[in-house]
């Protein structure tokens, strides 16, 4: 996986998209040191499979009488 900056990005935001559109993916680097990654779709989808998204497991978290 390529890292660059978000600078770069910005600069370069057609290249950098349809070289992902493409398959490559990039770790993008915000000034302020946090790091985000610019995948493509096939691969988020790819991924979402295997993250549970059963949001009524959690029901139990929210549903509740308590204060808060």
């Amino acid at each position: 996986m390529v890292e660059i900056t978000e600078e770069e990005l910005h600069n370069n935001h057609a290249s950098y998209v349809e070289k992902c559109e493409k398959g490559e993916s990039f770790l993008v680097v915000k000034k302020d040191g946090r790091k985000f990654m610019m995948v493509p779709a096939s691969d988020f989808e790819d991924a979402k499979s295997c993250v549970s998204m059963d949001l009524d497991e959690y029901d139990y978290l929210r549903d509740h009488d308590d204060a808060t």
